[in-house]
């Protein structure tokens, strides 16, 4: 988890159990999903990462925390 206090070393490639988690029945498994992989798809260019968010089924309430948290 060190990676998630330095994002700027996040490898995505390791990060592809996420297409699974963001499934989790748990909001904040969820949204904490959502956070890396925005981050992965908007800083990294990783559409890969884009792609799973887009096809998850998300409730709204959960993609407005992850953004605002991206916002802080």
């Amino acid at each position: 988890m060190a990676s998630l206090e330095q994002p700027k070393t996040l490898f995505p490639d390791k990060w592809r159990q996420l297409g699974e988690l963001i499934w989790s029945d748990l909001s904040l498994v969820q949204m904490m999903t959502v956070r890396i992989l925005t981050y992965l798809a908007d800083q990294k260019n990783v559409s890969w990462c884009r792609e799973i968010i887009d096809e998850a089924y998300l409730d709204e309430e959960i993609l407005s925390a992850a953004a605002e948290a991206l916002l802080k």
